[in-house]
């Protein structure tokens, strides 16, 4: 008699899911937030003015360390070349000539144009420029100025440029509210992208406008508030071809070594 052949159920290995492979993107991740967070915990003052001249006379208004400062005490980084960071005047920016001004760049007392496309075409502004050494780059976090005037409404505008002013961008204004003490304010530089580990030589000008009263305006307080402007950031040198090229390749190694360990689960 034939007996039907028993069958033995085959047991199933369980179902593995595909391990994905891994990317480049996480560690690239971690190495950009790395590196931004090394170069904020070293931002520091590269450039300020600590006192302007009373009657803002003068033309130029030098950081520390520059033959006819007029007794101008500030800070530029040794990163920088320090002859360009002079704070100069627009030609419409002409002096006032008041002695009683304790601590600021005065314009000529006059009315204030009503804003800053006027300004720009008449040349109403202080500024400077940031140029650094051979080897040497620039990354800016933020800006710190006083704005004054008779009436309250004046504000001064930042801007940049690296063409002369053919073209420039805005950072930001700060606008006087507290009359004859000035207003103090500072402006955030760290969405700029052309600010960050630049070589490039760098013009910055603070253009005044706004209340279209008959007064004095320009940069500083009537009081003895230091410092008058400050710019913060970090210079720093310009790392080596090859430093960067062995970053890459032990992002690289990195990521060969975790591909078999992942395959093998």
């Amino acid at each position: 008699m034939l007996h039907p052949t028993r069958r033995t159920a085959r047991a199933h290995p369980p179902h593995r899911h595909a391990q994905p492979k891994p990317t480049m993107k996480p560690l690239l991740l971690t190495f950009l937030s790395a590196v931004t967070l090394a170069a904020s915990a070293h931002a520091t003052v590269i450039l300020e003015w600590n006192t302007i001249n009373g009657d803002g006379t003068n033309n130029a208004y030098a950081a520390i360390g520059i033959a006819g400062n007029n007794g101008a005490v500030g800070t530029v980084n040794s990163g920088l070349e320090a002859s360009s960071a002079n704070l100069t005047r627009g030609i419409g920016f002409g002096s006032s000539g008041f002695a009683w001004s304790v601590n600021r760049l005065n314009t000529q007392n006059g009315a204030a144009l009503a804003n800053l496309t006027a300004a720009i075409s008449d040349n109403q502004y202080v500024g400077f420029t940031l140029d650094p050494l051979a080897g040497q780059q620039f990354s800016l976090s933020s800006a710190s100025f006083y704005v004054h005037s008779q009436s309250n409404g004046v504000a001064g505008e930042l801007l940049f440029s690296t063409n002369g002013f053919s073209s420039y961008t805005s950072l930001g204004s700060v606008t006087n509210s507290n009359g004859m003490g000035g207003t103090t304010g500072t402006l955030d530089l760290t969405g700029f992208s052309a600010l960050q580990s630049s070589t490039a030589a760098t013009e910055f000008r603070i253009y005044f406008y706004g209340n279209s009263a008959w007064e004095l305006r320009g940069l500083g307080a009537n009081a003895d508030l230091t410092p008058v402007f400050s710019l913060n950031g970090s210079v720093t040198a310009v790392p080596e071809p090859s430093t960067g090229l062995l970053l890459v390749g032990g992002l690289l190694f990195s990521a060969m070594r975790r591909r078999p360990n992942a395959a093998a689960v």
